[in-house]
């Protein structure tokens, strides 16, 4: 996302994908300068927001390798 300026940034990355799509919608009801909705980038699931003074903010989450083997061992392939 680029803002016109070089683009660093505040991250606050979350425990889960769902933990950010909440998170978005308090973004959004809250009034804040939200552009574009929670998306898949660069391997995660994050949205960009504005703080005020238009400080460049990410809310994400990234895709671990326990989180994978934890989804894979949960799937039940002998029912």
């Amino acid at each position: 996302m680029s803002v016109g300026r070089n683009t660093y940034h505040i991250g606050f990355m979350q425990p889960s994908r769902e933990a950010v799509d909440i998170l978005f919608e308090r973004v959004k009801s809250a009034g804040c300068d939200v552009p574009n909705p929670p998306a898949a980038i660069r391997g995660g699931w994050s949205f960009y927001c504005f703080a005020p003074g238009r400080i460049l903010v990410e809310v994400g989450w990234k895709m671990e390798l326990a989180y994978v083997v934890n989804l894979l061992l949960s799937i039940d392939c002998y029912s």
